[in-house]
């Protein structure tokens, strides 16, 4: 091996017979994987995936215990269409009892990334064993089962979670948001409750929370959790928000506007919260209270659509059309400007532009009325044509 990795007392390199440096006792076999490591990554993006595979070997070879080259082996042999040699890698990785929990997280994901659930379960596994308390990887262990459907092994694995009663609360956090996309209701509510009670700052647990007990049919128990958010007074403005906006969403709208206020209260400032509230009052038909904030909100965040409906909205309640139909115009020119510059590029373009669409039908529909009210027939019938004009898109 010519790769030189020089000591700079002692000039040591990878091919000498000592396993640590001896002026600075640094691990020299270390020093080489992580060499080799990067020499194959660059290989990698060179698109020369023989000479990178053989980088990752040596960098295994090396260090066991290396925190990326095995996950970036098992990548280049499936860039290679070797992937029979993907389940060596892992048994090897087995047989080598790699005692790095992050080493087998990487691995797993990977594996479930590239759908190969039952290897990414055994690494999953793994991740576990040497590091119970991994915030991630119960929570990918549930999906892992969930792809293959087996029902039993996502109980036994929650079950196993709790045995272990981790004070880890990111982990009962990511373990819930896993369960909650598996419909898998009671058991995502435990896992949000311990998270909750581990950390009652967590900028979205609130929310996630109300929205799996509408979604198990436990609606009931909302203002329970709302009760409960209050007494606990979450020190994050975030916190309070994204609860407020999970109840919006659930048309509590009382409960919304109950939140805001508590967090106006918590912090005594209102910027972080006038905005939602403001958006809360007009759908709960208070609009002279909805535009004092609104009015807030839009001179410090102009660019907000919903903004622009929602005074629109407030406008119109009061019988005030001619302004309405100015907050609607303006946010048909942001909705119009956001789907023009939307990136095509984007994973999520459809999803996105759907969504502006929508708006536009929604907006076109409101000014409409607002027409309508003033009496402008020949404009209300052009708005209801360009709402359906977007509609049809």
């Amino acid at each position: 091996m010519n790769d030189y990795i020089e000591c700079p007392k002692c000039k040591c390199h990878v091919s000498c017979d000592k396993e640590v440096c001896t002026w600075c006792s640094a691990s020299l076999k270390t020093q080489g994987a992580d060499r080799q490591f990067s020499l194959g990554r660059s290989k990698f993006y060179s698109k020369e995936y023989e000479a990178a595979l053989v980088s990752f070997e040596k960098a295994t070879e090396l260090n066991p215990h290396h925190h990326y080259a095995w996950t970036a082996k098992a990548t280049t042999l499936k860039q290679l269409g070797k992937e029979e040699d993907i389940s060596d890698n892992l048994n090897r990785m087995q047989v080598i009892n790699v005692k790095n929990s992050s080493v087998w997280y990487d691995m797993g994901k990977y594996l479930y990334t590239i759908e190969r659930h039952s290897e990414s379960v055994s690494a999953l596994m793994q991740t576990i064993e040497k590091d119970p308390n991994h915030p991630k990887a119960w929570a990918l262990l549930v999906d892992a089962f969930g792809k293959t459907a087996n029902n039993k092994k996502i109980k036994d694995i929650f079950s196993r979670a709790l045995d272990q009663n981790s004070s880890n609360a990111a982990l009962w956090y990511n373990l819930g948001r896993s369960l909650l996309e598996l419909e898998k209701y009671h058991m995502a509510l435990t896992a949000f409750d311990k998270s909750i009670d581990l950390d009652p700052d967590h900028p979205k647990i609130w929310g996630l929370m109300v929205s799996t007990l509408s979604k198990s049919g436990k609606s009931d128990k909302v203002e329970e959790y709302v009760r409960k958010a209050l007494e606990k007074k979450p020190n994050k403005p975030y916190t309070w928000r994204t609860l407020a906006e999970a109840l919006e969403r659930l048309g509590l709208y009382e409960k919304a506007l109950e939140v805001y206020e508590g967090g106006m209260e918590t912090f005594n400032d209102d910027k972080p919260f006038f905005s939602g509230r403001g958006q809360v009052l007009a759908k709960l038909g208070k609009y002279e209270a909805a535009i004092v904030d609104i009015e807030r909100a839009i001179e410090m965040y102009p660019e907000i659509i919903t903004l622009s409906h929602s005074m629109g909205v407030s406008l119109h309640g009061l019988g005030k059309y001619e302004d309405a139909i100015n907050a609607y115009n303006r946010e048909i020119e942001l909705l119009k400007w956001r789907l023009d510059t939307c990136d095509p590029k984007n994973s999520l373009f459809s999803q996105i532009t759907d969504y502006l669409k929508s708006n536009l039908v929604a907006v076109f529909n409101d000014k409409a009325d607002s027409l309508k009210r003033l009496g402008l027939k020949e404009q209300a019938d052009e708005a209801y044509k360009k709402a359906c004009q977007y509609k049809s898109k």
